[in-house]
Formats: C-alpha cells, sequence, structure tokens
C-alpha cells in the first residue's frame, strides 16, 4: 500500500510541475501585457485581471505541491 501510495505522489508531483512550467510561461507574457498597456486602459484591467487569475492558480498548484511533498515524506518514514 505505502508503495502504491508513494507512486501516486510521484505523479502527482511530476504533473504538478509539468503543468506549472506553461503557466509560469503565460504569467510572464501576461507581465509583459500589463507593462505595455495602459494603467488606465480597459486592456491593462483584463490583463490585470488574467495575471490575478493565474497567480491564483499557481499558488494553489504549490499548495498541492507541499501537500504532496509532507504525504511522500510521512510515507517514506
Amino acid at each position: 500500500m505505502e508503495d502504491e501510495l508513494s507512486h501516486y505522489v510521484k505523479s502527482m508531483r511530476l504533473l504538478l510541475h509539468d503543468l506549472a512550467q506553461p503557466l509560469s510561461v503565460l504569467a510572464g507574457q501576461v507581465d509583459l501585457l500589463m507593462i505595455e498597456a495602459e494603467p488606465a486602459s480597459q486592456q491593462f484591467d483584463e490583463v490585470k485581471h488574467l495575471s490575478d487569475q493565474l497567480q491564483v492558480i499557481l499558488e494553489k498548484m504549490e499548495a498541492i505541491r507541499a501537500l504532496a511533498w509532507q504525504i511522500n515524506t510521512l510515507v517514506g518514514s
């Protein structure tokens, strides 16, 4: 059972890593759009909203990654 759980945790961590990479690239592109947009424009507000939502996603993924690390530590001990 521990080996199976450990396998699932490792798979989850790898999937999170694979998902975080393109999201980080997207966040960088959105940040560049924010720099180029006029702060008073509707485009800036929309891009800022995208940036905020991407940050929420990345934070939740980091929380899941931390939880997976804790589970892996418990299973390994």
